[in-house]
């Protein structure tokens, strides 16, 4: 986003290093306005994350290797869009960001990693249920017909 004099301004998430998450920080930054307004009640926003911010990211992430790095990132980032979702807490006058256990508390539903496991397992059960004579059914299956090539 350009501002005046030409200065490129970049939302602070928008920096992420992965392309799995890259998809996500563009959604959030996309609706960034929205979320950050206190008009707005953290039920509806809660609502925009599950309904464009995590889809797109599980989307993405689907037909990655889910391995424990990732899994801890996605996790991360996650929390991440919580925390900005939720706000801080206000304790002993201190303002403080909430704990992982506070997010958990108050999001009440399955993570981003279980979603896209979830999701995966959707997927198979599509495969399993397919006729014998498809393509991704017989590469499940390993029946490839032919000769390899040199």
């Amino acid at each position: 986003m350009a501002g005046p004099e030409g200065q490129i301004f970049q939302c602070s998430l928008c920096l992420c290093k992965s392309n799995l998450i890259a998809v996500g920080d563009k959604c959030y930054c996309a609706l960034g306005p929205i979320l950050k307004r206190r008009s707005i009640s953290q039920s509806i926003k809660i609502r925009l994350y599950k309904t464009i911010i995590r889809p797109a990211v599980a989307y993405v992430a689907e037909t990655w290797t889910l391995t424990n790095k990732t899994e801890k990132m996605l996790m991360t980032w996650e929390r991440k869009i919580l925390r900005k979702i939720y706000g801080p807490t206000k304790e002993n006058g201190q303002w403080r960001l909430k704990t992982i256990l506070e997010l958990i508390k108050k999001y009440k539903s399955q993570d981003i990693v279980a979603v896209i496991k979830i999701r995966r397992f959707e997927r198979l059960g599509h495969v399993i249920r397919m006729n014998e004579t498809r393509c991704v059914k017989k590469i499940f299956e390993g029946k490839l017909e032919g000769r390899r090539g040199k």
